[in-house]
């Protein structure tokens, strides 16, 4: 039923603006190319054309696409819409489709998640604890500064680093010892310090 309401409202959203990428722009420039206000207008637009489709008006009361389509009031990441505008608007590439022209890749957030929240702390990108908006702007904002035309391209590895269990919650020293991404993460770094004293070896000098 969700997804029947979800597509209901985008038939609706294409009947009216042509495409999703339309109102996407329009929802840009009524927010004068600010990203959370935007995916906000966007979201509310999709949810006022659920209320406006025939059909969904005589299935009686319905959820709607609230628990689908979070407000950014609430200050949360927006994940979902962040992750749907990676895949349409990066690329392409053997991750992300590139159909869509608006935003540029240079404005996207990263879609936050708990693996991304984790290795961006493990890496030094945020020292944030929470899963916010705040957050995801700020490891954003340190990405870009390794790549500022493309800053979300890392957002699948940092993810499936984390998803995969090659960086586990809790992970042991001879984990972090092997992994390629030790040199960049304190952590890391200080658990393989403590494994060596607890074997009792010395860190060699220099």
């Amino acid at each position: 039923t969700d997804l029947a309401v979800l597509l209901l409202g985008m038939g609706q959203v294409l009947r009216e603006y042509g495409s999703l990428e339309a109102l996407m722009a329009r929802c840009l420039a009524g927010a004068g190319g600010a990203l959370r206000p935007a995916l906000r207008a966007f979201s509310l637009a999709l949810q006022e054309a659920v209320l406006r489709e025939p059909l969904v008006r005589k299935m009686g009361p319905v959820r709607g696409l609230h628990h689908l389509l979070p407000s950014a009031d609430s200050g949360g990441a927006y994940k979902r819409l962040n992750l749907f505008l990676r895949w349409m608007v990066r690329g392409p590439d053997a991750v992300d489709l590139g159909a869509w022209k608006t935003p540029a890749p240079a404005a996207l957030v990263i879609p936050l998640d708990t693996h991304v929240a984790r290795m961006a702390r493990q890496l030094g990108l945020t020292r944030r604890k929470d899963l916010g908006w705040r957050t995801a702007e700020e490891i954003t904002a340190a990405l870009r500064e390794v790549d500022p035309v493309d800053p979300v391209r890392f957002d699948f590895a940092l993810c499936h680093f984390g998803m995969s269990g090659a960086c586990p919650p809790k992970p042991a020293p001879t984990t972090c010892a092997s992994c390629l991404l030790l040199p960049g993460c304190g952590p890391g770094q200080r658990r393989v310090r403590r494994g060596a004293r607890a074997a009792g070896i010395r860190p060699r000098a220099g």
